[in-house]
């Protein structure tokens, strides 16, 4: 009954300290490791342009004011001679005690599809998907929850949103 007790409050505490870290400001380094202003609410986010990704892909680093990192990673996974947004990507978001990757495959900026979730997280993972929500946007979703049924649960996600102008924009909560 002792464990219960303080497994159950592990848990809790773990829950309420992510839900309690989002950031209200971020910080982003660019390739050079000069830090910028990023505006941020409850959700990081970082953009990657296609017309200019290198073909190794591009990796940026957001931090929150309390100096937690969250990474984003776009990387190209073949080389085509069309049109440079077109092409399977593969989109990654890391933090602590968190990594998710999945690709998307873009025609015409447009996202045809989804597909291949892979996750590590530190906590107990209810329900997982990865799904095109229409053509301009994929969400990988995780659903969380306690031990104690129906008493605390809540979702995860890492979106990636393509705009006008050839841009992926990929984003976490």
């Amino acid at each position: 009954m002792k464990r219960t007790i303080i497994r159950l409050s592990s848990i809790v505490t773990l829950f309420l300290a992510f839900v309690l870290s989002s950031p209200s400001i971020a910080y982003a380094e660019d390739g050079a490791g000069v830090s910028s202003l990023v505006e941020s609410t409850l959700v990081r986010d970082s953009t990657f342009d296609l017309e200019a990704l290198p073909q190794e892909g591009e990796t940026k680093t957001v931090r929150d004011k309390n100096g937690e990192e969250t990474h984003f990673s776009v990387i190209p996974e073949n080389s085509n001679l069309n049109r440079i947004a077109n092409g399977r990507y593969r989109i990654s978001a890391w933090g602590i005690g968190w990594r998710v990757t999945y690709y998307i495959r873009v025609v015409n900026n447009r996202i045809l599809s989804a597909y291949d979730l892979n996750y590590i997280i530190a906590m107990p993972v209810r329900s997982s998907n990865v799904k095109v929500d229409h053509s301009r946007q994929a969400t990988a979703r995780f659903g969380f929850n306690t031990p104690i049924h129906n008493v605390l649960s809540w979702t995860g996600w890492v979106r990636v949103r393509l705009d006008n102008s050839n841009r992926i924009v990929v984003y976490n909560n």
